[in-house]
């Protein structure tokens, strides 16, 4: 049986899970918007209707928003790392391929559908 303490960690870590899941799908997103607005403000700078300096801001923006993608997906990581600890199974090791993390939404077996009360004592 568990104690009352690693049951509440592993809950909290799921929540954080599926929080920086609803995080990642939003910034990838936003990524692409940027990307998208970058394009289309390097179009207008190629015939002269804009200052330069309204592309280098787009630009920023794009790899602000990348940057803190790869922030999230590292937060990511540590959570399911602390899962795996918690759950007494091997944690992967940095750089070993992932599964796509959307892979197991609708399985029983992924971090999403995780039961803490289901969890091995």
């Amino acid at each position: 049986m568990r104690t009352l303490a690693e049951q509440i960690a592993l809950a909290t870590a799921v929540i954080q899970l599926r929080t920086s899941d609803a995080d990642i799908d939003l910034l990838q997103q936003t990524v692409k918007a940027f990307q998208h607005f970058l394009n289309v403000v390097a179009d207008q700078d190629k015939f002269g209707t804009i200052p330069p300096s309204d592309v280098i801001s787009a630009r920023h923006q794009l790899e602000t928003a990348q940057s803190s993608l790869i922030a999230l997906g590292v937060a990511r990581a540590q959570d399911e790392h602390a899962i795996a600890v918690l759950v007494r199974q091997e944690p992967r090791r940095p750089g070993h391929p992932a599964q796509h993390r959307d892979a197991h939404v609708a399985g029983d077996s992924g971090w999403r559908s995780f039961d803490p009360a289901a969890a091995p004592a």
